[in-house]
């Protein structure tokens, strides 16, 4: 009987250490796999985060270059044509791809606003001249000054301004184009 019960003994032992061992072998494989499974998931949303934030640097880049090309297109009409420009005509023509914006001014040399688009946005007694983007217009001769967020008078809202000055055949400072766009055109891409 005491043999029987030896054995026993030794047979339970033998079945709980054989149990602790296989429990023990599916927690280390369990342990392993959630490790792996981790370590894939931060690698594909690092990624993912990686291909958005080229996404955007590339919407945003777009964005610029489109809103710079109506800039420069609207300011050589305005070259030839003077104060007849329509701009509306211009802009609504749908011969380029401009960026949604929320105004587009031409001022004179002192920054006191001549043509404006849409008219609706404000009355043409608005005056640009006082703001911090506009001495580096008088200095550059063909660059795109983009501002830093700022108030507009217009709609009321922060906008970034993106200019460019308007020097006439003589070299002479004849005044700036202007386009202000609200930072969420940036974000836009976003929400598609």
């Amino acid at each position: 009987m005491k043999n029987l019960l030896r054995e026993n003994r030794v047979l339970f032992v033998l079945l709980t250490g054989f149990y602790v061992l296989f429990v023990s072998l599916i927690w280390l494989q369990f342990k392993r796999q959630t490790s792996t499974d981790r370590e894939e998931t931060i690698r594909a949303a690092i990624q993912h985060n990686n291909n958005l934030a080229i996404t955007l640097e590339q919407h945003t880049l777009r964005t610029l270059r489109d809103a710079d090309a109506t800039l420069q297109m609207v300011k050589q009409e305005y070259l030839q044509s003077g104060n007849s420009i329509n701009l509306k005509t211009i802009l609504t023509s749908g011969m380029f791809h401009a960026p949604h914006f929320n105004g587009l001014v031409i001022t004179d040399s002192i920054g006191k606003v001549i043509l404006i688009y849409p008219g609706e946005i404000g009355q043409k007694e608005m005056h640009i001249g006082d703001r911090e983007f506009f001495p580096f217009l008088k200095t550059s001769k063909d660059r795109l000054i983009i501002s830093k967020p700022l108030q507009s008078r217009s709609i009321q809202q922060q906008v970034i301004v993106l200019s460019r000055s308007i020097h006439g055949a003589d070299g002479r400072f004849r005044g700036a184009i202007a386009m202000q766009l609200l930072p969420s055109t940036f974000m836009s891409l976003y929400s598609q």
